[in-house]
């Protein structure tokens, strides 16, 4: 009983540093688009509001 309490933590605690993990790359990832990039392809993103 003690092994799966000990296990069933550590997937735990991997499922949330990975979650973490995602989060923060897609933050950093969107914050260094260049402008130069943002120039380049505003013609072509499209932007729809949510209804």
């Amino acid at each position: 009983m003690m092994i799966f309490v000990v296990a069933s933590g550590y997937l735990f605690a991997v499922y949330i540093f990975l979650a973490l993990a995602k989060r923060i790359i897609k933050k950093t990832a969107i914050a260094e688009v260049s402008p130069e990039f943002e120039e380049e392809y505003s013609s072509e993103m499209l932007v729809t509001p949510r209804s």
